[in-house]
């Protein structure tokens, strides 16, 4: 299981992105330092279900061009329950 504290200390950094929520009975986590973005859900047990990563690079020619996914089809919302990028943004 990953361990949300690696995304408070993503935040230290300077981050776009730094957030953790939930997306249905699934946890998810999500960085973006503003070039590429990852964002991954857990359930319960706190397995890896689904991965999305996303980069600001296009590939011609490829069914994705600029992000990949893993793991199962996720329809369900996002709702952040912690922004760690929030006190970092100008008001």
């Amino acid at each position: 299981m990953r361990n949300y504290a690696v995304r408070g200390n993503y935040a230290a950094m300077g981050c776009v992105i730094a957030e953790v929520g939930t997306c249905g009975d699934l946890r998810f986590t999500s960085i973006s330092d503003g070039f590429v973005s990852e964002t991954e859900y857990f359930n319960a047990a706190g397995h890896l279900v689904a991965a999305r990563r996303t980069t600001d690079v296009f590939f011609r020619g490829r069914e994705c061009p600029n992000w990949k996914h893993f793991g199962n089809r996720l329809s369900c919302v996002e709702v952040v329950t912690t922004d760690y990028c929030e006190a970092t943004r100008p008001r």
